[in-house]
């Protein structure tokens, strides 16, 4: 029976650990003939079976493993001792249908019309105007009904949360009572780290022709008008299992500095970003596609969203930028492939 990596992400979050600590241990048992690590390969079942409580399913994989020694230790990137098993999901948010869409704003200051959130600059803003009661919407008009199963926003003003926020959605431009309606969790921006937030969630998916993002912001019952930078509304490529042995990320800072004969320092300060580099293990070639069409319906000059931690973390860890380069590839056959790129956060 042949190895099936895909088999981790079939089991229970909780014994994924488990997992990772037996793949680890095939690097030990490789190091033995084959007279030595039978009785010791027994042992160590023996033993993950009699001191950890285990699903059936994780049982026989580990068994699996054991009897398929040599084939398990060929995949040397599943068993090294530093790889990271993302339990969390990696989201990829990379079509986004706001920029084919017609955009009504319920107000707009001059010079910040709702047409600013089509512009990829987070910093070129739509600004409501005249919020007398708090209240503001904004009608996204798809043409046609389209399935949407996210939504993500950044480089928003509001320092408290508003007392409404939903993503609302209806088959015509008539809101006393839409078909569907999402609640979005608002986070403070920038976080307690001192990062760019994003407001995200995903659902299932939801096909209308209009969307409505609705908002009542009156922070310590003043009705306050307010800014938004950039919003998402589309589908998420999830890939089939989020595991990375190389997830590593950085701060940057560009600032100019120039210093004096007498060394006195000067810096024209610039915001700083963060950038990250991504290592996927793609296990199939149609996954590998999936990843292609991502890459390349942008490119390196389009913005996307990528969620690191959606789960745990999803104000801090929503990254919105773009690719620094298209991706390399490599292929580990007869495994799979590696997916390879970086991502710089826009500004």
């Amino acid at each position: 029976m042949a190895f099936d990596p895909t088999v981790i992400e079939s089991v229970a979050i909780a014994e994924q650990v488990t997992l990772r600590q037996s793949l680890h241990m095939i690097s030990v048992f490789d190091s033995m003939d084959a007279n030595e690590s039978t009785p010791v390969i027994d042992a160590y079942f023996r033993n993950v079976s009699e001191s950890l409580t285990v699903t059936e399913q994780t049982a026989v994989f580990l068994k699996q493993l054991f009897i398929n020694v040599n084939e398990v230790v060929a995949m040397s990137e599943w068993a090294n001792p530093n790889v990271q098993v993302l339990a969390r999901a990696v989201l990829f948010l990379y079509n986004n249908l706001l920029d084919s869409a017609t955009l009504t704003g319920s107000s707009a200051a001059t010079g910040f019309p709702a047409t600013n959130l089509t512009n990829p600059f987070r910093t070129k803003i739509w600004r409501t105007s005249g919020a007398t009661t708090g209240v503001a919407n904004l009608v996204i008009d798809h043409g046609a009904a389209k399935s949407v199963t996210c939504v993500a926003l950044t480089g928003y003003s509001w320092t408290s949360a508003p007392a409404i926020l939903n993503l609302e959605f209806n088959d015509t431009d008539s809101w006393g009572s839409p078909a569907h309606s999402e609640t979005l969790t608002w986070y403070s921006s920038p976080t307690a780290n001192g990062n760019k937030a994003v407001i995200i969630k995903i659902f299932g998916s939801q096909s209308y022709r209009f969307n409505r993002l609705s908002v009542i912001y009156s922070p310590g019952g003043v009705p306050t008008d307010w800014d938004l930078g950039r919003i998402f509304i589309g589908t998420y490529f999830e890939p089939t299992y989020s595991y990375s042995p190389n997830w590593s990320g950085e701060y940057m800072d560009e600032s100019m500095g120039m210093q004096t004969i007498g060394g006195q320092e000067h810096f024209d300060e610039i915001e700083q970003y963060r950038e990250f580099g991504i290592l996927f293990k793609v296990d199939s070639q149609s996954q590998w596609e999936s990843f292609q069409t991502m890459f390349l319906s942008g490119g390196i000059h389009k913005d996307l969203f990528v969620a690191l931690d959606y789960e745990e973390e999803p104000d801090e860890m929503t990254i919105y930028g773009k690719l620094v380069r298209l991706p390399g590839m490599a292929n580990f056959a007869p495994y799979g492939y590696n997916a390879n790129f970086n991502l710089k956060e826009s500004r």
